[in-house]
């Protein structure tokens, strides 16, 4: 009796897919795969523009005369004054290999270094397709 009862339990509870259920399946997954295609907001160009945006906006800040000017009534300017007294109380000690260095020089080696990286990486990337 036992040996019927598993088979009568086994037939009601085991239900077997339908033939080919697995393969439609399977191709949906993979339909669903392809379809899902995610192109970033800021493209690599984008972010390179906004690297050498940045890096002009610095070397135009070296560039830039060092002036007194009046002073300028501002209800911030006591926190300003305290934060640059706090800053000048740190010490910054370049390295010695920079302190004989143009760092124009620097800037303007590393810019064209990036430059040529991205430009091989987008050269070699435009061969792979």
């Amino acid at each position: 009796m036992n040996e019927e009862l598993k088979k009568a339990l086994e037939n009601e509870f085991v239900r077997k897919a339908p033939k080919g259920f697995s393969d439609k399946v399977m191709d949906k997954i993979f339909e669903i795969r392809q379809a899902i295609i995610v192109k970033p907001l800021i493209s690599k160009w984008g972010w390179f523009a906004i690297i050498v945006a940045c890096m002009a906006f610095i070397a135009f800040l070296f560039k830039l005369p060092v002036t007194e000017k009046e002073p300028v009534n501002n209800p911030l300017m006591p926190v300003l004054e305290t934060i640059t007294q706090q800053a000048e109380k740190i010490s910054f000690q370049m390295p010695d290999f920079l302190l004989n260095a143009n760092i124009m020089l620097l800037v303007f080696g590393v810019s064209i270094a990036i430059l040529l990286l991205v430009g091989f990486d987008r050269l070699l990337f435009n061969k792979k397709r």
